[in-house]
């Protein structure tokens, strides 16, 4: 299970603009708990290098994610076109925030770190 988790620019600003962040929490609790949940749905991202994924949220909204090192990256968060990348989308010096905690009732502080290891 990761031990923290780790948030890009687009999925920070993604979830400011949702009206209701418990379901986001709520997936992001269940991918921490059990990944192969099958109502995450989740799936490789063709498009992208090894290791990026997708689960659903709901219907229409997507997560797309990596985990790395007892890490889970968030790389973006947004309807199914979000699965609409190239690859270069998921570079390697892209830049980090660290998200804590996740919780359905908590907010949210983020302190920005380096990019990926």
């Amino acid at each position: 299970m990761p031990l923290e988790i780790q948030v890009t620019k687009a999925f920070e600003e993604a979830l400011a603009r949702r009206q209701n962040k418990n379901i986001v929490y709520r997936a992001i609790n269940q991918l921490l708990e059990n990944p192969r949940y099958p109502g995450l749905n989740v799936h490789k991202l063709v498009q992208a290098r090894d290791g990026i994924w997708v689960a659903y949220i709901t219907d229409g909204d997507r997560i797309i994610y990596e985990f790395k090192n007892n890490v889970l990256f968030l790389w973006n968060l947004g309807g199914h076109d979000i699965e609409r990348v190239r690859s270069n989308n998921f570079a390697v010096h892209t830049r980090f925030s660290r998200l804590e905690p996740v919780s359905e009732n908590s907010p949210i502080p983020v302190a920005e770190t380096g990019p990926t290891p």
